[in-house]
């Protein structure tokens, strides 16, 4: 294989309401069409004189697969130096599985003279830190111009649309939130939608987003680089935490350092924002920022309103724990549901606890544990008791597994107090799955039949109805949407079979299907089964 991305041309191309930035390369000898497009108004400042964008994007990938790149469109040459002569050395020093690579293209000089002041608006905490801090009075030429958003966020890439304005409304939750940021600061908001992180964030080039996720995002402001003068690039992480170590494998937040100088470029400056203060201390100096009561966002939970306010959210956890610790809860009533919160306080102490030694929990659960001591202590005593019983039913499961082998593809249940495994019926609607259910007590395996539809369609009906009559007439019919039916446990695998193949004929029957496949799904991943 020839190990090379060869680009070949930077190229605009317009319709009625957007211009598309199209860079043509060859990945290893396969054809690849790079875009980032944006509104028709935003048009005259995208950049086709340079390849600096798409240089940035490839970087991490072509140092980590030992890829040379070869370039027709020139690069800005301080860039290029910044690159070669510092941040790949740098990053070798750190990680010994990376290549000294190497980068062609003719170089060149441009002052683009622009004239904006940008940043993201993903309206998560560290956003709306560096916005509350630019928008003010102290520093004219360094105040905002424009807020940016586009498909680089984690939240918006995996969309699948043709262009933006598809894109806006696949993800109109969040649009209505970025306009309304946008609207309530009298900032314009720029949009991009390119194909570059569906692109870098394959399995064949990079696997895990958040180690190369700075280099994406920068290749999307760098497309636009006629626009900016100052780009502000909200920090997750400290400067102390600073560290090129294993750097393939780390957060880019950890050489943000490095990797910012890199980016000085003529009539260009970027700015890491926030490194200076921790994430406690950014959401209680955004605490009282109105724009950011009303719009904070930090949650994982995407395409809602509001934030999922769940302990099992890292993102809202740490937020409503630091809103807690600092009396602000009340401040974000709109956004979080502080109601929630308030009934489930003791699980997120719980969870505080088991992430006491995590980066960005660890300052806050000192700091809970002085404020609420009793509290604390009762979560701690629950989380031993929950660990334990994890343990316990880890071993359980275990030794059950050595007495009766799973069929194949079949899977254990989470965090159950009994065994139980969920076989899934596709190609039908609503979907029908068996759940098999061990009982160590009697020793009894049960097997039934659900519908994951509360509203139990005619369908569900009809099938269930029919099962009853066919399967056993011993069938306990506990209501329309489960029916159970008890196997022996000394040959529940042949049994096990022979009743979902049943059920499959029954509905063939019913429904005149040809083809009906049985699965396992586990996560979000699904496995056809195999008799």
């Amino acid at each position: 294989m020839n190990k090379l991305v060869h680009i070949y041309t930077n190229k605009l191309f317009y319709s009625n309401t957007t211009c598309r930035l199209v860079t043509h390369i060859e990945d290893c000898g396969e054809p690849v069409d790079l875009f980032f497009e944006v509104e028709i108004k935003y048009a005259p400042y995208l950049v086709t004189e340079n390849a600096d964008a798409i240089i940035y994007l490839l970087l991490m990938y072509a140092i980590r697969k030992g890829i040379s790149i070869k370039s027709e469109v020139p690069v800005t040459s301080s860039f290029m130096y910044n690159i070669k002569e510092v941040l790949i050395p740098s990053l070798l020093l750190g990680d010994n599985s990376l290549h000294n690579i190497c980068i062609d293209a003719p170089l060149v000089s441009i002052n683009f003279n622009a004239k904006g002041v940008g940043t993201g608006v993903s309206c998560g905490v560290d956003s709306f830190y560096t916005i509350m801090t630019h928008t003010g009075d102290e520093y004219t030429d360094m105040k905002l111009s424009h807020l940016f958003i586009s498909s680089c966020s984690i939240d918006l890439w995996k969309s699948g649309c043709k262009n933006i304005e598809e894109f806006k409304r696949h993800y109109s939750v969040l649009f209505n939130r970025y306009y309304g940021v946008s609207k309530d600061l009298n900032l314009p908001l720029v949009v991009g939608y390119s194909n570059y992180m569906e692109y870098i964030f394959n399995p064949k080039r990079i696997k895990i987003p958040v180690t190369a996720h700075h280099y994406n995002t920068m290749a999307n402001v760098l497309s636009l680089r006629k626009l900016w003068k100052t780009y502000y690039f909200s920090s997750a992480e400290p400067f102390t935490s600073f560290n090129l170590i294993d750097n393939s494998k780390t957060d880019t937040s950890k050489h943000e350092l490095l990797s910012m100088h890199i980016l000085a470029i003529p009539g260009f400056n970027c700015y890491s924002t926030g490194c200076t203060v921790s994430r406690e201390e950014k959401t209680i100096r955004i605490a009282d920022y109105p724009i950011a009561q009303k719009y904070l966002h930090p949650c994982f939970r995407v395409g809602f309103v509001n934030n999922c306010s769940n302990p099992t959210c890292s993102k809202c956890l740490r937020a409503l724990l630091t809103l807690d610790l600092h009396n602000k809860l009340l401040s974000f009533k709109d956004v979080f549901d502080i109601d929630k919160y308030s009934k489930n306080r003791i699980k997120f102490f719980i969870r505080a606890f088991n992430l006491k030694d995590n980066e960005y929990i660890s300052n806050l659960y000192v700091g809970l544990k002085s404020k609420y001591p009793k509290l604390m202590e009762q979560a701690e005593h629950w989380a031993i008791i929950e660990s334990e019983r994890k343990l316990f039913w880890r071993k359980y499961r275990m030794n059950i597994l050595a007495k009766h082998p799973l069929p194949n593809g079949l899977v254990f249940g989470k965090n159950s107090g009994f065994i139980h495994y969920r076989i899934f019926l596709l190609g039908i609607k609503p979907q029908i799955n068996f759940r098999l259910t061990y009982s160590e007590s009697d020793d009894t395996v049960t097997l039934g039949l659900h519908c994951d539809d509360e509203d139990l369609s005619l369908f569900c009906v009809n099938v269930f109805n029919a099962v009853q009559k066919v399967i056993s007439p011993n069938t306990n019919t506990e209501d329309h949407v489960r029916l159970d039916v008890q196997l022996s446990s000394s040959n529940y695998v042949n049994e096990f079979w022979d009743y979902i193949l049943k059920v499959q004929n029954i509905i063939k029957e019913l429904y005149n299907i040809n083809e009906l496949k049985f699965m396992s799904k586990q996560g979000d991943k699904i496995y056809e089964m195999i008799n």
